[in-house]
């Protein structure tokens, strides 16, 4: 028997929009005398979600989300006991909201501390009262490229929600970065849900993840870090005042900034969008949806004083510079297809495998497919851009006459998988102009490989 859950969370909107129909505290005041018409009939029923997840969908790190969800909560709860709840029920009238994601032990630490910091706010507010938390998948780890793999990110974070002790665990269908989802979507989003629960069996057991070291030390280094997170916010007059003078935002910014960067150099690596990712593959096919068909005008809300107003917690999705890229690809060549680079082997498979791997892979990242050729025997002429492939021995054996091959077969531009070390000079000098690494920003580089490649009467722009 599941309990009603209204989930009404007017501080989330206001956030995420960065604006509100006059006061938001007003809102939440309305919001809160609601609950209390209702409660008479609805007994079990939850009114109010303190979520974090709209912190999570910006960029924010758990600490921030673990705050913004405590600072909401305790904001919610008074509301409540303003409107007439005692402080008990007023508590139990309120759910937890986190997202989940493929990061399924940090997820799984996640929502253990959020259960530890949950306790330490009721039992200071003089009362014993269990948290529910709604589990939500993360929106952000979803990829529109290749979203069969979104299924694996989704099973991750559902088992994330299951063992870290979520009481509800919502899923997305997977393909929700593309559109609305067709009916092959929703029935996986539906079906792994079950799969979890009555094939695995995950919420039979109490807390599974208890006692292990590893999860212990991260839930308490979550639980510490929200809960300094909650006593800043809360420092700034709460959670409102916080998002209006810009506090949770431009620490989230910090963060996303950081999680950004580590993207764009493939140290956060996404599979089928920056790691072994698949040209050739094939979407799922959506529902055609009108929105005209159902949508209705919305009723005009009275405001109570003046406009609140905030700078938004833009939401992010981390494969979107890469499927740009891939977008941006496609309009490079006149008949719209993938373009390509010559990517030419020196040696043996021993000699080149590993960077031959690493470079078609970063290529395709940025929708570049590759042509490979073995030697410099018989090269193909006017190759836009070309990658020798290597180890660092045949480098210096054979590099540099074989960019001055490429360079006299007509390759426009001739680049070089793996660092230079002491022959830079020597490599540049033989026409050498770019060297691929790992740990270098991709996205800054794969616009110059679009720049590279481009048919010169279509041109660059993206």
């Amino acid at each position: 028997r599941a309990p009603l859950a209204f989930n009404m969370d007017p501080v989330s909107a206001f956030a995420a929009s960065g604006t509100a129909p006059g006061s938001v505290q007003a809102r939440v005041a309305r919001a809160a005398a609601l609950a209390k018409r209702l409660a008479p009939d609805l007994l079990e029923a939850r009114f109010l979600r303190a979520s974090g997840q709209v912190v999570h969908e910006a960029g924010g790190g758990e600490a921030q989300e673990l705050g913004v969800m405590a600072a909401a909560a305790v904001l919610y709860a008074k509301a409540l006991v303003e409107a007439g709840f005692g402080v008990e029920e007023a508590f139990a009238r309120v759910t937890l909201g986190l997202a989940v994601d493929g990061e399924y032990f940090t997820s799984l630490a996640k929502l253990r501390a959020a259960r530890a910091i949950w306790g330490r706010i009721t039992a200071a507010s003089g009362v014993e009262v269990p948290a529910r938390i709604e589990a939500r998948s993360s929106a952000r780890m979803l990829s529109k490229v290749d979203p069969w793999v979104n299924l694996l990110r989704l099973t991750a974070a559902g088992f994330a929600g299951a063992v870290g002790g979520a009481d509800v665990v919502v899923l997305a269908p997977f393909t929700d970065a593309i559109g609305h989802p067709g009916a092959l979507a929703r029935r996986q989003a539906r079906n792994t849900q079950l799969v979890l629960m009555e094939e695995s069996h995950l919420g039979r057991v109490a807390d599974p993840a208890a006692g292990a070291w590893a999860l212990e030390q991260l839930t308490d280094g979550f639980a510490r870090a929200g809960w300094a997170a909650f006593q800043a916010i809360e420092q700034a007059g709460g959670l409102i005042a916080a998002l209006e003078a810009g506090i949770v935002q431009e620490r989230a910014a910090a963060t996303r900034a950081a999680i950004e960067a580590a993207v764009a150099k493939r140290q956060t690596g996404l599979i089928g969008v920056s790691e072994f990712p698949n040209l050739g593959d094939v979407a799922p096919t959506m529902d055609e949806v009108d929105p005209a068909s159902f949508a209705r005008p919305m009723p005009e809300i009275a405001a109570e004083g003046p406009a609140s107003t905030c700078t938004p917690l833009a939401p992010m999705r981390l494969a979107e510079p890469f499927e740009q890229l891939r977008e941006a690809a496609r309009r490079l060549t006149a008949d719209g297809a993938y373009p390509k680079a010559l990517l030419v082997t020196l040696g043996t498979p021993a000699d080149y495998t590993a960077r031959l791997t690493f470079t078609r892979n970063l290529l395709a990242a940025g929708g570049i497919d590759a042509d490979i050729h073995d030697g410099t025997d018989g090269l193909p002429a006017g190759a836009r851009l070309a990658v020798l492939c290597s180890s660092d021995a045949r480098y210096a054996e054979e590099a540099a006459a074989a960019a001055a091959a490429l360079k006299a077969a007509g390759a426009a531009h001739v680049w070089l998988a793996g660092r230079p070390g002491e022959l830079e000079a020597a490599l540049t000098g033989a026409g050498i102009s770019r060297f691929l690494a790992a740990g270098m920003d991709a996205l800054a580089l794969l616009a110059e490989a679009h720049a590279a490649v481009a048919t010169p009467s279509v041109g660059t722009e993206a």
